[in-house]
């Protein structure tokens, strides 16, 4: 998944920062149905990129 902050999010400014972050989804399947699925991302790295970290 990838795209550019522009606006606050989970209370963090925007400082115009693209991030790329890994996202996963396994599905299991029964007569032809997804019938569980598990997905995954990778929001550290993201968060990272954004900068949510630096002081």
């Amino acid at each position: 998944m990838a795209g550019t902050q522009k606006e606050a999010f989970m209370g963090f400014p925007s400082k115009d920062r693209k991030m790329d972050i890994q996202v996963v989804d396994i599905h299991e399947f029964k007569d032809g149905k997804i019938v569980r699925t598990w997905h995954t991302e990778d929001w550290i790295s993201g968060l990272r990129q954004l900068g949510v970290f630096e002081k």
